[in-house]
């Protein structure tokens, strides 16, 4: 008899063991697969903003000739766009201008200057990662920025004619 309550004991542990084995493991899994830790960013964020050309279709209006500063600020033809946050949530965002080609058949970036909503011009070349403007847009708004860009007439030289200045917009948020 005690040899038996001995056994059941054991096969009760066993068993219920067993069982919260079974339990954790259906319960990590499912943990694991519904959350955001697996997803990368660049898949979960893909839709949240989108970037849009508003008015000039889209390509990106550059000055036709070298510029100084301050010429450019006024004469250089302007790039109107559109960030929208389709999430509920806040979002914080970086706007790239990156060169399609780098190659030696381009203008280097070193050469082009840009400027954000008629903000003080800057290099391209000497921006981090091509970004040019960092910012945060509430959940399911709009933010509008003008964009301003050109050669350098103090950069530009003489090997330069005839080279294309090939650059592109792109939106990363976090």
């Amino acid at each position: 008899m005690k040899m038996q309550s001995l056994i059941k004991k054991r096969l009760i542990v066993f068993c219920s063991t067993l069982l919260v084995i079974i339990i954790l493991t259906i319960s990590s899994t499912f943990a694991l697969v519904n959350n955001d830790i697996t997803k990368t960013d660049i898949q979960e964020n893909t839709n949240k903003l989108v970037l849009k050309y508003r008015d000039e279709g889209t390509s990106i209006k550059t000055g036709l000739y070298p510029m100084t500063k301050e010429y450019g600020l006024e004469e250089s033809p302007i790039n109107r766009l559109q960030i929208q946050n389709k999430d509920k949530q806040d979002s914080e965002f970086s706007l790239m201008l990156f060169p399609k080609d780098i190659s030696e058949n381009s203008i280097s970036v070193d050469k082009v200057y840009y400027s954000v909503n008629g903000e003080e011009p800057r290099i391209l070349g000497d921006s981090l990662d091509y970004v040019v403007y960092r910012g945060t847009i509430s959940g399911n708004d709009k933010e509008n920025l003008t964009i301003q860009i050109w050669l350098s007439a103090e950069r530009v030289e003489n090997d330069d004619q005839g080279k294309p200045l090939n650059l592109d917009f792109k939106i990363l948020n976090y």
